[in-house]
């Protein structure tokens, strides 16, 4: 495929004559880009995922077709600020510059002109990041017509991203967040609120016993979820977070448990996924508190950086590291508390779990009280004699 200048944009996209009037097929680019959006509105699957790659790949291939592939300067192309994946461990990138390497670049990136003469990101984030390290200085390139609406851009990229897999976990919980703020603009200032109310939700289809019914609701239509959610006696505002989640064919229960809680991590421990340590290892990590340690705040973030740092270099698998946070939390606690049926206690104490019904009434949660008081006041009488 001969490699072409780049041209203008009112050539780029200009209409064909013979196209549109002698012809009269429908646009070949626009027929993909709605075939392409059909499959983002399935229900996700391995065999999905396969077919939209394959969509985007003919789409790639029609757009060379009409204006050639193009010879970049990597300098003059800009990620897209919008793109809901922000998270490129350094393996992935070093993964893909070896291919490039060895294999040169097999698929054009696809790129959106810019009236500055600079271009933007549509398709292959990926591949520029990594070129630098492949020594390339251009990247093949296609061109695709500018979109006006932000809004409907992002929410085709994280169907897309999902359902390819492409979404690291905290990249899916701000994307969710933020596709949330573009539906439902109100919770634009509440997001923080956001974990807190699906988790309410969450637990009431608990008790309800609807879980089920809700996981099921997945692969259903817009309609089914919404009548479903309707009738099922949730707020206002934890229906629409639902409906955005179950858009996405998402389980909620699951993004509950799992997603939504990423983005209350420490700071730090978000930076360390940023650099490639998957999810489930994050909150493993993050048990590392300055309250667990009996430390100040820093040595506390100190040590989970050097963990971490030690879990990436060694590509440390999931147990290795739960074991080694769990060593580093009891020698912690038994340099702290010398008499081990008293560390048991508090552990027992720690791990309790005091889950109040909605129909516990207020002569039993007194009694619950005054029981706690109880045992707090044996404590406050021990520390006394010692103080003595």
């Amino acid at each position: 495929m001969a490699v072409k200048k780049p041209i203008g944009m009112s050539q780029l996209f200009a209409p064909t004559q013979q196209a549109q009037e002698v012809l009269g097929l429908k646009d070949r680019v626009a027929e993909l880009e709605a075939e392409i959006e059909q499959l983002r509105s399935k229900a996700q699957s391995h065999v999905n995922a396969t077919e939209l790659e394959q969509k985007i790949a003919e789409l790639t291939k029609e757009l060379a077709q009409r204006s050639g592939v193009h010879e970049i300067p990597i300098e003059k192309i800009h990620p897209d600020p919008d793109q809901p994946r922000t998270i490129f461990p350094q393996s992935v990138i070093e993964s893909r510059a070896k291919s490039l390497r060895e294999e040169g670049q097999l698929t054009p990136v696809i790129l959106i002109p810019l009236e500055n003469g600079e271009y933007r990101l549509f398709e292959g984030e990926l591949r520029w990041r990594s070129a630098p390290f492949a020594g390339m200085t251009h990247l093949k390139a296609v061109f695709r017509a500018p979109t006006d609406d932000p809004a409907a851009t992002f929410d085709r990229q994280m169907t897309t991203s999902i359902q390819t897999e492409k979404l690291h976990g905290l990249d899916l919980a701000n994307g969710l967040l933020r596709l949330l703020s573009y539906k439902y603009p109100e919770f634009k200032d509440r997001l923080h609120e956001v974990p807190g109310i699906l988790n309410a939700a969450i637990q009431r289809l608990k008790r309800m016993q609807k879980l089920s019914e809700l996981d099921r609701l997945q692969t259903a239509t817009a309609e089914q979820q919404q009548q479903w959610l309707d009738l099922a006696g949730l707020r206002d505002e934890e229906k629409k977070i639902l409906l955005v989640v179950l858009g996405k064919q998402l389980n909620p229960a699951s993004v509950n448990a799992n997603i939504l809680p990423l983005i209350k991590l420490p700071k730090d421990v978000q930076q360390v996924m940023e650099r490639g340590l998957d999810a489930s290892k994050a909150r493993v990590l993050a048990k590392l508190t300055p309250e667990r340690l009996r430390v100040e705040t820093s040595k506390a973030i100190a040590l989970r950086e050097s963990l971490a740092t030690e879990a990436l270099d060694q590509n440390w698998s999931l147990s290795q590291l739960q074991h080694k946070v769990q060593e580093i939390i009891s020698k912690s606690n038994f340099q702290f508390y010398p008499n081990p049926r008293l560390r048991k206690t508090i552990q027992q104490v720690q791990a309790l779990k005091i889950d109040i019904e909605d129909d516990a009434n207020r002569e039993q949660l007194k009694e619950l009280e005054r029981a706690l008081q109880e045992k707090l006041k044996q404590v406050r009488s021990k520390m006394q004699s010692l103080q003595g």
